[in-house]
């Protein structure tokens, strides 16, 4: 048995242009962007609150530092320019939305 073919920028992008919609389709593309960018796991990129994204300005952090769970380390993965454009997106719609703590976790569901 092959192992699976890693998860290629071009398929970042057709999976992207697939996702439509509001709210939802911007927390997905958020989500898949900040995943594909940083190689987190689910639980991980579920565990982010916003003041792990944000610095006190509330500018995206130049780098995100998480607990990671497989290993039990700390891990910083710098936050690429492409990734920037989906999660201020987003952030605005749970700021619309009322969630704007720094306490607050990122991703999750809007009614």
């Amino acid at each position: 048995m092959s192992a699976a073919e890693p998860f290629q920028y071009n398929d970042f992008i057709k999976v992207i242009k697939l996702l439509n919609g509001r709210p939802l389709a911007i927390r997905n593309k958020a989500f898949l962007a900040l995943g594909h960018a940083t190689g987190y796991r689910c639980n991980e990129l579920l565990s982010i609150r916003r003041k792990d994204l944000l610095d006190p300005t509330g500018k995206i952090r130049k780098k995100l530092t998480i607990y990671c769970t497989k290993n039990k380390k700390i891990r910083s993965v710098e936050l690429t320019p492409i990734v920037k454009p989906f999660l201020i997106e987003w952030l605005q719609e749970l700021e619309k939305a009322g969630y704007q703590l720094p306490n607050h976790k990122v991703f999750i569901s809007l009614n």
